[in-house]
């Protein structure tokens, strides 16, 4: 009976079953680095942004037309089924600031 490299003691499991991208070539796995964990209150402030920037739109559709997303994503982070990320938020401070957003998605 053979034994393998790990059986022999030579490859830790680590080694043996690398993590999602890590390795030489590898590319980082995209739904590993979409999630991110917010404190409570993080959650509230941006959900409060997100009320007043709808409140200043009127709507949904003309927040989406006049920031450059998606409604369904707005709908979304309304609905609290995903949180607002960073590069998101800094958009929708600049829309209540009153500036144009530089980056439309």
């Amino acid at each position: 009976m053979k034994l393998t490299a790990y059986e022999q003691g030579k490859k830790t499991p680590a080694e043996l079953f690398p993590a999602p991208g890590s390795g030489p070539n590898a590319k980082p796995c995209p739904h590993i680095n979409r999630r991110f964990n917010l404190s409570g209150e993080e959650k509230q402030r941006r959900r409060k942004v997100l009320a007043k920037a709808l409140k200043k739109a009127g709507s949904i559709s003309a927040l989406s037309t006049a920031i450059g997303f998606r409604p369904m994503v707005i709908r979304n982070w309304d609905m609290a089924k995903h949180a607002i990320p960073d590069e998101r938020l800094a958009v929708l401070e600049r829309y209540l600031a009153g500036e144009v957003p530089h980056e439309a998605h």
